[in-house]
């Protein structure tokens, strides 16, 4: 896949992600994102919507897949984690009578475990991070956000990868060989 003539639509749960994704995206495919799906705010579980988001976006991406376009797909692996949360989404397209995503498609599916602030401060540098544990409500990671903590730095922290990734954050192991497939 070109780089530099992919266009790219991005599904995603929140604004952090959204910020995230957006960013990462820019990175990989030299480009802002055509479209954003974000799940809207106080209308259920995020997660939920996404998934019965996932079917029109996938059917849309596959009706124009020889144009060069890419679909982003973003949702939180919160207790479920990555292989479920994959499975749920493949399920989904099967209930809306369609194939499961494969391995030839521009689909790509990440699930940061628990939410995308555990990938966030292991990217900033924060020692002892594992998936076992929720960041995002904790009060450091509210303390230390101001500062030093950002969608924007971690991203920018993509690279090189940082040593025990796959030990202590699998699902963004898992995650960079999703966007792998991507071009």
């Amino acid at each position: 896949m070109s780089r530099d003539r992919v266009r790219w639509r991005l599904l995603c749960e929140d604004r952090e992600m959204r910020s995230f994704f957006s960013r990462l995206g820019e990175l990989v495919f030299g480009r802002r994102p055509d479209r954003i799906h974000v799940a809207p705010k106080g209308e259920g579980a995020a997660e939920d919507w996404v998934r019965k988001q996932y079917p029109s976006l996938a059917k849309t991406y596959r009706q124009f897949r020889h144009q060069n376009v890419a679909l982003l797909v973003a949702i939180d692996g919160d207790r479920a984690g990555v292989t479920r949360r994959k499975r749920e989404l493949d399920e989904a397209l099967v209930k809306a009578s369609m194939s499961r995503r494969t391995s030839d498609e521009a689909i790509a599916v990440c699930v940061p475990t628990w939410s995308i602030e555990t990938w966030i401060v292991w990217l900033c540098g924060w020692e002892g991070v594992t998936e076992i544990q929720p960041y995002k409500d904790s009060n450091e990671y509210r303390a230390r956000r101001k500062d030093e903590v950002s969608a924007k730095a971690a991203v920018a922290k993509w690279t090189p990868v940082r040593p025990g990734e796959q030990d202590g954050v699998p699902s963004l192991t898992d995650a960079r060989t999703e966007l792998q497939r991507m071009h």
